[in-house]
């Protein structure tokens, strides 16, 4: 991809439709030249798009988030969770197991299955 598109792609990753932002944020994963618009998509209004936004951090292994990205362990949606404890330990599995530590008695499955195979298995690879 030319670095016109990924500049394409950010553009319409901070004003298109939300589709198109999703896909946006999805797409941009593979770019480490996109972590600042994809730190800025964290703010998003849909819970999609932050959603994605914190896959493709993780994906990125994106240090400068990791903070921002902790903050969604308490999000009240549990998918968002869900994609914290993902990102997390994409990001640095070592300091992410004690992060999602208290998630392990998370009301939401989803959330629990996510910790429990963060806490037992091995780093996870992307």
């Amino acid at each position: 991809m030319k670095a016109g598109d990924v500049d394409g792609l950010i553009a319409l990753l901070q004003s298109g439709s939300t589709d198109e932002r999703e896909d946006a944020a999805n797409a941009l994963a593979r770019f480490p030249e996109a972590e600042e618009a994809l730190i800025a998509a964290l703010s998003d209004p849909d819970n999609g798009v932050r959603g994605q936004a914190i896959w493709a951090l993780g994906e990125l292994g994106s240090q400068r988030a990791f903070g921002q990205v902790a903050d969604f362990l308490f999000d009240r949606d549990p998918f968002l969770r869900v994609f914290a404890v993902n990102a997390l330990a994409w990001i640095d599995h070592a300091q992410s197991v004690e992060l999602v530590r208290p998630l392990a008695n998370d009301e939401d499955d989803l959330v629990r299955d996510q910790v429990r195979m963060t806490l037992e298995g091995p780093p996870p690879t992307r």
